[in-house]
């Protein structure tokens, strides 16, 4: 009776045991499948950067409402050529030069250290960049307005002069190759008339959207000003 009990007892405890390995195998696999999954998500976004260098590689792009207020600019949403802009001087940058640069490249590799650039920039050079050149009086990486902040600069785009402008960091939606980005307007105005563009942007901003300098893009004002400047994913 004893032995009964003994050799009833090691199976239960053989089966309790393949039970567990059975359900650790499965609760491994399943994270497996879910951590799978988070980077089919996270890589999905890696495409070509339009010959301005290689995919997003800021992570998971959030999703959100790309609505735009048409009746802000006078003709609706504007459409046409995008120019390639060359860095402001940030808050930060100001801080730590004491002052505004006195060449183009002067801070250059700390302005990039502060706006993340080469992970928002994945793949672009970080040996050509500089900043944009002092305009009417201006001073060397200023633009017309305040200083953006370091986390508004990678996403600052401009539009011409002659159209209405928003205030310093409202938000503009720009869209190309059916990809969007929310945006900073307001810290400068441009590009000039005579490139023929409707606006401009940072290199990030046209990386992400896979164009290049004179290429057709579509910026509108955002409807949501609660967005979060970078890349998204429009519902």
């Amino acid at each position: 009776m004893n032995a009964g009990k003994t050799t009833l007892g090691v199976w239960i405890i053989i089966g309790s045991a393949a039970a567990i390995v059975f359900l650790t195998g499965f609760g491994v696999v399943f994270a497996f499948a879910a951590m799978g999954s988070l980077t089919r998500e996270w890589h999905g976004y890696t495409g070509g950067g339009g010959g301005t260098g290689g995919g997003w590689g800021g992570g998971p792009i959030p999703t959100g409402s790309c609505t735009t207020n048409t009746s802000y600019f006078a003709s609706g949403d504007l459409q046409g050529g995008f120019s390639s802009e060359s860095h402001l001087v940030t808050v930060e940058d100001f801080s730590q030069l004491g002052g505004w640069p006195n060449t183009g490249t002067a801070g250059i590799p700390n302005h990039l250290n502060n706006t993340n650039f080469t992970t928002l920039c994945s793949g672009c050079s970080t040996t050509n960049q500089e900043w944009t050149p002092a305009k009417g009086g201006g001073k060397i990486g200023q633009g017309s307005s305040s200083k953006p902040p370091a986390s508004a600069e990678p996403w600052v785009v401009n539009v011409r002069c002659t159209y209405k402008q928003p205030e310093p960091g409202e938000k503009l939606i720009v869209k190309a190759n059916g990809k969007a980005v929310v945006a900073a307007g307001g810290y400068e105005c441009g590009p000039n008339p005579s490139t023929g563009n409707i606006g401009g942007g940072q290199i990030e901003v046209l990386h992400y959207l896979g164009i290049s300098h004179g290429s057709q893009v579509t910026i509108g004002f955002a409807s949501d000003q609660n967005l979060s400047y970078g890349p998204i994913n429009c519902q």
